[in-house]
């Protein structure tokens, strides 16, 4: 099978994330590792992304309650495709990722999972052990589940990407 144009770019980037994954393992739990992918497009906004934030925040809510030592990462897609959180145990840095969401663009998806890859794939997430289990890396994907085309997705550079390092420093100013 032959690999898309823009398929190739996302997995490129997919393993640059992988490092970045690894290059904070020391943030990173011991237990499972999830990869939630927030639809951020145009289509969620208001009552979307609204009931995608309050879903999102009930499951970080329950990690918390539960005392889990569980790894989160987070992707946006929208007009930008891009991780919004890097892999942390630190629910806290991760429920502030939220408030950057920004509801514009296309849905695409598909460059959000591919852009997955690098925690369920490439080596920047790890396969849990629970005694007698091994459970790999996952992926949640909460959308209105109106994707659009992979060619439509944009790759833009930014350092808006939070770390619980970033985090830590601005909430002790």
């Amino acid at each position: 099978m032959e690999t898309r144009p823009a398929e190739a770019i996302w997995i490129q980037r997919a393993h640059e994330e992988a490092e970045e994954n690894i290059k904070r393992k020391h943030q990173h739990g011991t237990g499972i590792c999830s990869v939630f992918i927030l639809d951020t497009s145009e289509s969620m906004t208001g009552e979307g992304v609204r009931q995608m934030k309050t879903a999102f925040l009930d499951i970080l809510n329950e990690y918390e309650s539960l005392h889990l030592d569980d790894n989160i990462a987070v992707i946006g897609c929208g007009k930008e495709v891009k991780f919004l959180h890097y892999y942390s145990n630190n629910y806290y840095s991760i429920k502030k990722c939220l408030d950057k969401i920004h509801c514009e663009g296309a849905s695409p998806l598909e460059a959000g999972i591919i852009l997955s890859y690098s925690g369920i794939k490439f080596g920047g997430g790890h396969t849990a052990v629970i005694h007698p289990l091994h459970i790999r890396a996952r992926v949640v994907v909460i959308s209105d589940g109106n994707p659009t085309d992979l060619e439509m997705s944009s790759f833009i550079e930014t350092s808006e990407t939070t770390t619980d390092t970033k985090a830590s420093t601005s909430n002790s100013s």
